[in-house]
């Protein structure tokens, strides 16, 4: 009779030793994969999220610098039905001295650009009683398009105001159509309907400042001043917070801001990427 022997002794499992050992081993590759794929998703968080801040900065700045320049602007003669009515309003201008147009017949004309405190009533509607920073801009420029001949007239009004909506602070935009806002030949002009629409979220605070010895800055309340700079401050932060877990202090701002600009500090108990801009403007037609 042939007995073989048994295969046991060649191959053999593992031990407790050499299995605990295995999976010590195994728990450190994991850990380090873990570790290495946690660091490059904070990474590709923080690297989107400054893209975006720094994006809805650099929109607001354009959009912001754009609409303010055209404040107080009295249109060209192709924008009028006859000369005579560009020759009117022209005259009425150098005879009130600057912006000529009003609500109320031989009322004083109202500003081209003005700074409301929330709640407060403005040419169409009041500010947002929960407007951030400063409250609201109001900007009124002769519109550069005629949509009737019902009146010689017509003028582009826009507000912007930063406010919550959804738990996000999102710069809003109202505006009237072209034929939202018509003159009469006396001046007089009718403010009707509208529109509010968020443009950039993520803008969380707004402020205006003003200067005419372009050194001393004051916070503009009401309207700019004839011949002044208009200073705007405004901060962007990102849409999500980073992974590097929600931090507590006092964001500061950390601008170089010119002499009189003071911005408050904020509390803040969270991550959120942030961004400033400081943006000093000449204003061609005020």
């Amino acid at each position: 009779m042939t007995i073989e022997s048994s295969a046991f002794g060649q191959n053999r499992g593992f031990t407790l030793i050499e299995l605990l050992v295995t999976i010590l081993i195994s728990s450190v590759v994991l850990s380090s994969i873990g570790l290495l794929f946690g660091t490059g998703l904070r990474g590709n968080r923080t690297a989107s999220e400054i893209a975006t801040v720094s994006q809805n900065t650099e929109v607001t700045s354009a959009l912001l610098q754009s609409e303010l320049r055209q404040a107080g602007y009295l249109g060209e003669l192709n924008d009028f039905r006859n000369e005579q009515e560009y020759v009117a309003l022209l005259a009425e201008a150098s005879r009130v001295g600057g912006w000529p147009f009003t609500r109320t017949a031989g009322g004083v004309p109202f500003a081209p650009i003005r700074q409301l405190a929330p709640n407060a009533a403005g040419l169409r509607g009041n500010c947002n009683a929960s407007a951030l920073g400063s409250g609201c801009i109001e900007v009124v420029s002769v519109h550069q398009q005629r949509p009737n001949n019902t009146q010689p007239y017509y003028l582009s009004y826009v507000r912007y105001e930063v406010r919550l909506t959804d738990g996000i602070p999102t710069l809003w935009r109202f505006a009237t159509g072209a034929d939202r806002v018509s003159c009469d030949t006396t001046f007089v002009c009718t403010f009707d309907g509208g529109q509010s629409q968020p443009v950039v979220q993520g803008i969380e605070d707004l402020r205006l400042f003003q200067t005419t010895d372009g050194i001393n800055w004051n916070p503009l309340t009401g309207a700019l001043t004839p011949n002044a700079r208009l200073g705007v401050y405004f901060r962007a932060r990102s849409l999500q917070p980073e992974l590097t877990g929600a931090r507590t202090g006092t964001f500061v701002s950390q601008l170089g801001l010119p002499a009189g600009v003071t911005i408050p500090g904020v509390a803040v108990t969270d991550s959120f990427r942030r961004m400033e801009r400081w943006l000093d403007l000449r204003l061609p037609n005020i």
